[in-house]
């Protein structure tokens, strides 16, 4: 992996894992306890890849009013700033603005990705050498990542989507271009939203050694799988 990137930023998504807030969806089926268990292996994991991959990385956490060891559940080791905005969009725009203040590109990624390649990161950043922006689409009709150079980043992108809905990527896309901005795509991955991601993921990856991956040794442990 890249291990100087000079005007490369990964900024990471995180929040407070607390009880009936984090996975919704997955606790209607495993129920809020594990949920929140589960969200703080799915957070290890992806700073754990933020470190793998060597690029530059910032932590957004939320809700702002917890510290980040709270938000996190352990020193993550990177800078942590609080995400700023009165939904979604508007933390995400507001991150990337602030990332702009001393970078030229950046991407953006949530904690739902445990088992991203690192490669993917490199191709984003990558793309963004002849491209405004990068996206990559999640199974489930959102995205699992988003990048821009800082010369083309927009707010539209960001206001008035439907997040959680199945039509976030191509709407974003849509945007994206028609601001005729160049995009890169990157391959579609599967997110961790719904019970089926979850069981999908372990399926693929039970092969594991322990220690690899957070989120397979939990449901090793939760669920005697």
């Amino acid at each position: 992996m890249v291990q100087t990137n000079d005007g490369r930023r990964l900024l990471l998504f995180a929040r407070l894992p607390e009880k009936g807030k984090v996975k919704t969806r997955l606790a209607r089926a495993i129920g809020e306890e594990a949920a929140c268990d589960l969200y703080r292996c799915l957070v290890a994991d992806s700073l754990s890849l933020a470190r793998r991959s060597g690029y530059p990385t910032t932590v957004f956490y939320f809700p702002r009013t917890a510290s980040p060891e709270v938000s996190l559940g352990l020193t993550c080791g990177f800078p942590c700033l609080p995400q700023t905005g009165r939904d979604l969009g508007e933390r995400m725009y507001n991150a990337f603005r602030t990332a702009f203040r001393d970078t030229g590109e950046a991407v953006l990624m949530g904690s739902d990705v445990p088992d991203l390649p690192p490669s993917f990161l490199d191709e984003a950043f990558e793309g963004l050498k002849g491209h405004d922006a990068v996206i990559g689409p999640a199974g489930d009709g959102g995205y699992y990542l988003i990048g821009f150079s800082s010369g083309a980043l927009l707010s539209s992108p960001f206001s008035g989507m439907e997040w959680g809905g199945p039509s976030v990527f191509q709407n974003t896309l849509r945007i994206l271009r028609d601001h005729d901005l160049k995009v890169h795509v990157l391959p579609q991955w599967r997110d961790v939203d719904e019970y089926e991601d979850l069981s999908a993921l372990f399926d693929r990856l039970k092969g594991l050694p322990d220690g690899t991956l957070a989120t397979i040794d939990f449901l090793r442990q939760r669920f005697h799988r």
